[in-house]
């Protein structure tokens, strides 16, 4: 079984999209990012955008989602408690 891929949804001129997008490049958990992160973007995939946003009730960016869990704007101390868990599964 395969452990299901963390999606970030985002939109342009999101500051807190922009910082956490940053902190997933740069930060220390760049590699586990590259593997376990997927951006839905609102203007890259509108279609999935809405979809995944409207199936949670999301109204606001960025959403982290994993598996049952739903981060909406999310710290980093929570972002970070998720990837723990990610890594661990």
């Amino acid at each position: 079984m395969t452990t299901p891929q963390i999606i970030i949804l985002s939109q342009e001129g999101c500051p807190r999209c922009a910082a956490l997008r940053q902190y997933l490049s740069l930060g220390p958990r760049q590699a586990l990012a590259r593997q376990a992160v997927v951006w839905v973007e609102r203007e890259a995939d509108p279609a999935a955008f809405t979809r995944l946003a409207q199936s949670r009730g999301i109204q606001s960016t960025p959403a982290v989602i994993w598996g049952s869990q739903l981060l909406r704007q999310p710290t980093l101390s929570q972002l970070n408690q998720l990837l723990d868990q990610y890594q661990q599964a």
